[in-house]
């Protein structure tokens, strides 16, 4: 799960700094037509003391074969990919009492012609 963790965030950082270049082809219309749903990674960290209390009110919700832990690793952290509106809609899959701790990351995939863009800008703006 270490490694998973490490993964995830190698794509936020290479998600933050590649972003500003992508074209926004694909995004919702502006006018708002149409609410979009996008995928999310949800991380929902918790202790070891809180952790079979965090299990359960997951297991609770009927979620639990969705999720995947690092507990059994050392990282006492919830994974989830969804589908949501939204963060706040993304952040509703984690029970209320861990809610507070948790974080949602809206996920994008990049097309190869997406990439040569972001280079070709990159390479315009030295």
């Amino acid at each position: 799960m270490k490694r998973f963790a490490q993964l995830a965030l190698l794509a936020l950082v290479v998600a933050a700094v590649v972003t500003p270049f992508v074209s926004r082809a694909g995004s919702p219309p502006a006018s708002g037509k149409g609410t979009m749903k996008a995928q999310y990674l949800v991380t929902s960290p918790h202790t070891a003391e809180e952790c079979l209390k965090a299990l359960d009110d997951v297991s609770a919700m009927g979620t639990l074969p969705k999720w995947q832990y690092g507990c059994m690793d050392g990282d006492h952290t919830g994974y989830l990919v969804t589908t949501a509106t939204d963060a706040t809609g993304a952040l509703a899959t984690v029970p209320a009492p861990i809610r507070g701790k948790a974080h949602a990351v809206k996920l994008h995939t990049f097309t190869a012609a997406q990439l040569k863009e972001a280079h070709a800008q990159m390479s315009a703006s030295k």
